[in-house]
């Protein structure tokens, strides 16, 4: 009778153990403790293998038992096995930052557990904790996906019978996912080469990739495969192996265009997202410090006091519709940004920023690229001003502003640099309405001219000599209005320069000042003698206007040379003797030890000061007097003739 071969024992739950292997049909197969007591019997089936159990407690790992079959009185040789200790349970490979696999599992308190290779081969081993759990770390060289080991636990002198494993791929790493409102993106890490499987939640495949050789990985699933709330599970393929699978949980949109800043009271979060939906600030404990809603036109406006976040704090904006959360925006809130920024241009070149800030805090001025040209402290009066050297940015180019406070930078506001603005600005309103403005720039640029409401109402060019001068029309503009000047050099704007549209200058009265029409009388007896002749700018109505003629200083009456005796005098009044005669200013005098008053003032003979003529009423005032300082010579005149006859 042959011996029974291929015994194999294993361990059941209830402590009794099942011992398997194969003989001769028919035959009795008996399974003798090492006392050689009977511990279990059974029959060799047709298929000639066998099943024997043999209880709990009639044997324990280590024991070698000997199982003999026999048959129509003959018995076998015994063929020995050995009871195994308990075999390891719930084992599970993991992997370190490091890339060595993990054996993890439980197993009897103080057994050994052995990693071997398929063909018996030692590589590692381990100690089962007190708690029963273990931890194995693997060489590399066996921790690529695909490895396969095998794991024995010794106790009590016995072997439990291998476990083998197959060391699977490592779990994606790093899972994250955003829902922007069009696709569902995954990112993570893994494996460089592997393969990414998106699955849903019955298994289907809604999208795949291929990790990079950064060892990251993205991948897309268009929002009509998936919707808010849809579980999905990311599994890692190396080495055709699988890693176990990651689940995730498609989000809500995320907030879009999220924007935070700081005038000094609050702090202001804005975005776009899903109307309707809620929008939650937490702070960096998972505080909830805000709260707002998404408005029909998908913008939202969350403000915070302060008092409930500083400067340097980290924030989440997360939006939840229809009750699925996000994934979390993070923004840290700023400092006070700087305010009422102006940026001049100098005519060396060089550029002045100006501002207003927190006194004490940094400034600093970068350029496009993000390199810094300039800094500066705002002053105790919370202003500050910041020159950059010329040649470092040019007009057009764009700057940050940025403020710093207690370490915590600003947002940055970005300005642009204006060409050189227009310098030495007048304007001039004529007589006729229409309005003069000149100034001086860059030869060669355009000169655009504003009204108050941005229009543009006339241009012009700098000259070669550095002046413009640019008359507006009449009607277009009445005084009092603002008025706006911009200079444009190589398609970039100055600064508008703003200035007011003043009243109508005065034209000073000035006539043709031509002789008079009508002659000089002899001896002051001409017709023009008693004023009552109208010269060309004589005393009567002249070319020039009403009234008298007016001189250099507009008095009102015409100015003669010296205005005596019987010559015309050179701006036309006809005189005789004792008539009215004008000084260099245009002031009325008479001939008899008369001389012009200073600054248009009509002297007597003995000094006293006679009206004033410089405007209208002065003037009128001057024709009557001239009238009646003419009427008394006439009449003195005629009694020094009426005595020369009575002699």
């Amino acid at each position: 009778m042959t011996t029974p071969t291929d015994l194999n024992a294993t361990k059941n739950d209830n402590g009794s153990y099942t011992i398997t292997g194969k003989g001769t049909p028919g035959a009795t197969v008996t399974i003798n403790n090492p006392a050689g007591t009977k511990i279990g019997e059974g029959t060799v089936g047709t298929d000639g293998s066998f099943t024997v159990t043999i209880p709990s407690g009639s044997a324990k790992a280590g024991d070698k038992v000997s199982v003999t079959q026999s048959k129509d009185g003959k018995t076998s040789q015994p063929a020995t096995i050995t009871i195994p200790a308990d075999q390891p349970t719930n084992i599970g490979v993991n992997f370190g930052t490091d890339g060595h696999a993990h054996v993890t599992g439980n197993g009897v308190p103080g057994s050994t557990i052995y990693v071997v290779t398929t063909d018996g081969d030692p590589i590692t081993n381990g100690t089962v904790g007190p708690d029963g759990k273990f931890d194995i770390t693997l060489p590399l060289d066996y921790s690529d996906a695909g490895d396969k080991v095998v794991l024995v636990q010794a106790t009590d002198g016995g072997l439990s019978n291998p476990v083998g494993i197959i060391i699977p791929a490592q779990t994606a790493k790093d899972v994250q996912v955003t829902n922007d409102g069009k696709t569902t993106t995954i990112t993570g890490t893994g494996t460089p080469g592997s393969t990414i499987t998106i699955t849903d939640g019955n298994g289907k495949t809604v999208g795949t990739t291929t990790v990079g050789t950064d060892g990251k990985f993205t991948a897309t699933v268009d929002d009509g495969n998936v919707k808010p709330g849809d579980k999905l599970n990311v599994t890692q393929t190396t080495n055709g192996v699988d890693g176990a699978p990651v689940q995730i949980t498609v989000p809500a949109t995320t907030p879009g265009n999220v924007d935070v800043t700081n005038d000094g009271t609050k702090t202001t979060i804005t975005g776009t997202g899903t109307p309707g939906s809620t929008i939650k600030v937490t702070d960096g404990n998972g505080n909830t410090v805000a709260t707002g809603t998404v408005g029909d036109d998908g913008k939202f406006t969350v403000t915070i006091d302060d008092g409930k976040v500083k400067p340097g704090d980290k924030l989440n904006v997360t939006q939840t519709t229809n009750g699925t959360d996000s994934a979390p925006v993070t923004i840290t809130v700023p400092s006070q940004s700087a305010s009422n920024i102006d940026v001049t241009t100098n005519p060396d070149g060089s550029v002045d920023v100006t501002g207003e800030g927190k006194p004490g805090s940094t400034i600093t001025i970068t350029d496009g690229n993000g390199h810094t040209i300039g800094t500066g402290t705002v002053g105790d009066d919370g202003k500050f001003h910041i020159t950059i050297p010329a040649g470092t940015v040019k007009p057009g180019d764009s700057i940050g502003v940025t403020q710093t406070t207690d370490g915590v930078p600003s947002k940055t506001v970005t300005v642009k640099v204006p060409s050189q603005g227009a310098t030495n600005v007048t304007v001039t309103t004529n007589p006729d309405g229409s309005v003069d403005i000149t100034g001086e720039g860059k030869p060669g640029s355009t000169v655009t001219i504003t009204d108050g409401k941005g229009n543009t109402i006339a241009t012009g060019t700098v000259g070669d000599d550095g002046k413009f001068h640019i008359t507006i029309p009449s009607g277009i503009l009445k005084p009092g209005d603002s008025v706006g000047v911009t200079l444009t050099t190589d398609g970039v704007p100055s600064k508008t320069v703003t200035i007011t549209v003043p009243n109508a200058t005065s034209s000073n009265g000035n006539g043709t000042n031509g002789n008079g029409s009508n002659g000089t009388g002899t001896n002051g007896t001409g017709s023009n003698g008693n004023g009552s002749t109208t010269g060309t700018n004589g005393s009567g109505n002249g070319t020039s206007g009403n009234g008298s003629s007016t001189g250099t200083n507009g008095n009102g009456s015409s100015t003669g040379s010296n205005g005596s005796g019987t010559t015309t005098g050179a701006n036309g009044s006809t005189t005789g003797n004792n008539l009215p005669s004008t000084g260099s200013n245009g002031v009325t005098a008479t001939k008899t030890g008369l001389g012009a008053g200073t600054n248009g003032s009509t002297s007597s003979a003995s000094g006293n000061s006679l009206p004033a003529t410089g405007d209208d009423e002065g003037a009128y005032l001057a024709v009557a007097g001239t009238i009646a300082i003419g009427l008394v010579g006439l009449l003195g005149a005629e009694g020094m003739r009426r005595r020369r006859r009575e002699d």
